[in-house]
């Protein structure tokens, strides 16, 4: 049990040597040899085929957070979104940071949920509608080594990309 344990997770990390975002029909390719291998009764072949599992699970998750970013057509645009305010807005320094799921434009398709900062807002409180002007960015990485990767912690904090 251990060791299947370990081969999933060392087929979970594998995916972070991957080069470049995979494509659908590589995961699909994977999780098949995947389920070809668990299919045999041998020991060998059924930690190759966990490895693989994992592997097409974490490719298979990256995929989804490719789907759900930002579409670089509309970084630095000024859209007019409309969406509802999640969480606790957090305020420093007279800016709010604040997450608006289930956010719309009528001219162009967004994230499932955005990550925003407004200077000088108003109250916002959780659960509160807004429909509102902004001009959208898309997270940037990590800039200085050894300092913060805002994406990367995006990722985490929100399970998912953000603006």
């Amino acid at each position: 049990m251990v060791r299947a344990l370990l081969a999933l997770a060392c087929g979970i990390l594998a995916a972070r040597a991957w080069p470049g975002p995979p494509s659908s029909w590589v995961v699909a390719l994977l999780a098949s040899a995947a389920l070809a291998l668990l299919a045999l009764a041998w020991r060998p072949a059924l930690w190759l085929g966990l490895g693989l599992a994992g592997l097409a699970w974490a490719l298979a998750a990256a995929l989804q957070v490719q789907a759900d970013q930002l579409a670089a057509s509309l970084e630095n645009r000024t859209l007019w979104l409309e969406g509802r305010v999640a969480g606790l807005p957090s305020r420093a320094g007279g800016v709010t940071h604040f997450e608006l799921v289930q956010a719309r434009s009528r001219r162009a398709a967004l994230p499932s949920r955005v990550r925003l900062r407004w200077h000088g807002a108003p109250t916002l409180r959780e659960g509160e509608r807004w429909r509102l002007a902004a001009t959208l960015a898309r997270p940037r990485g990590q800039v200085n080594p050894g300092g913060l990767d805002y994406e990367a912690w995006l990722l985490v904090a929100l399970g998912q990309q953000a603006v």
